[in-house]
């Protein structure tokens, strides 16, 4: 049986990953709009290393059946 993570997981995710790094910019720059796109920006390297071993992970699986 797979294992599904249900799009609500993914938003928390997201949203988490987003909050952890903007409250401390804004709290540095005292300005949100440069601190919102720099998250924006800087959010896209974890989110591809997920993806990147998300299917590294299923190719080797592939592989390997």
């Amino acid at each position: 049986m797979k294992k599904v993570i249900n799009k609500t997981t993914w938003w928390i995710f997201g949203f988490l990953s987003v909050s952890i790094g903007l409250y401390p910019l804004i709290y540095f720059l005292k300005d949100f709009i440069t601190a919102y796109l720099i998250v924006g920006w800087v959010s896209w390297v974890p989110n591809l290393l997920v993806a990147y071993f998300i299917i590294k992970r299923k190719r080797g699986k592939l592989m390997t059946s």
